[in-house]
């Protein structure tokens, strides 16, 4: 029995959608927090205790989305068990995580530390939501 033949057209365009989607979802919240931080005449403490400022955070998550969704287009041809779905979720979610790693750890431990605590983010939050939502591929029906 042979196997169906891929749709890489369709898978990127699957994956850049999730990302963009992924992104526009994070932008949102970005921008209710640095909303209220204004406000609330605390913007500058946001932007000091982040380690990024509002332009940044957002720009961040548009290229670290559209990044992560060629990469989740990429792979689809693995989410047929749990571990490929881990697997998507963790490598696609990577540049967000690596993406922020700047305003997380000082620029002299930013390698190797900060691309193994981005991996570490990217392997729990993105490999847990590729494993929960591991989806089987339909089987012809």
């Amino acid at each position: 029995m042979s196997s169906p033949r891929r749709n890489l057209k369709a898978d990127l365009r699957t994956g850049i959608g999730t990302g963009l989607g992924f992104a526009a979802a994070c932008s949102v919240m970005a921008t209710i927090a640095f909303g209220l931080s204004v406000l609330m005449g605390s913007s500058q403490e946001l932007t000091t205790a982040l380690g990024l400022n509002f332009p940044t955070a957002i720009s961040t998550y548009l290229v670290g989305g559209l990044m992560g969704g060629v990469i989740f287009g990429l792979l689809q041809p693995l989410r047929s068990s749990v571990l490929g779905s881990f697997t998507i979720g963790t490598l696609s979610s990577f540049p967000i995580s690596l993406g922020f790693m700047p305003a997380a750890v000082s620029r002299a431990d930013w390698f190797p530390e900060g691309v193994i605590v981005a991996l570490a983010i990217s392997m729990i939050i993105g490999g847990g939501l590729g494993a929960v939502y591991h989806a089987e591929p339909q089987s012809g029906k």
